[in-house]
């Protein structure tokens, strides 16, 4: 187990160390890392696999493209929907899947292009809001935000943009 917990502070600072050049307008070139494309998934621990895997099919509206069980120990479930591939696991035993704890990474981001008509829908689907829907102007030119919890307690923020941001939204822009 330790071995996977090493494994996970790598990515961890791996992450920061990306996000920090971002936010710092240095080039990965010039930090001497090679070209990065953007994030390959994001990785959910559960102790229910068809649970996790049915709210992100039925609720959610993902797809599953890969699932099987790894020689590690691990069932093992990749889902996708557009650019967004989350990376299910679940132990053997799901009794080392402990609860969500707040960590260094907090909560995954979903952006929405109408966040009342995506509330609207996944609360008829059962989801249940943390917090109501949050309007904040001041931020990259007014965002609109909700946060819920998945299956296996991740946290999620539907994040809507009222504006585009060029260094998000312009490809040109985010290169420059």
């Amino acid at each position: 187990m330790r071995t996977r917990r090493n494994a996970n502070d790598f990515i961890v600072i791996f992450m920061v160390v990306v996000i920090m050049a971002i936010a710092n307008k240095s080039s990965f070139a010039d930090a001497n890392i090679p070209d990065i494309n953007g994030v390959a998934h994001i990785c959910v621990f559960t102790s229910d696999m068809s649970k996790a895997l049915a709210f992100y099919t039925d609720t959610l509206g993902f797809e599953v493209v890969h699932r099987t069980h790894l020689d590690s120990g691990y069932g093992f479930g990749l889902v996708r929907r557009g650019s967004c591939i989350i990376e299910l696991l679940q132990p053997d035993d799901v009794n080392k899947v402990k609860s969500r704890t707040t960590g260094p990474i907090d909560h995954i981001a979903l952006e929405v292009k109408d966040i009342n008509t995506v509330v609207a829908k996944l609360k008829a689907k059962g989801v249940s809001f943390s917090t109501p829907i949050i309007d904040d102007p001041n931020m990259m030119g007014g965002v609109r935000i909700a946060f819920f919890k998945g299956a296996s307690g991740e946290l999620f923020e539907l994040f809507e943009y009222l504006k585009p941001v060029p260094a998000l939204h312009n490809t040109k822009a985010a290169k420059d």
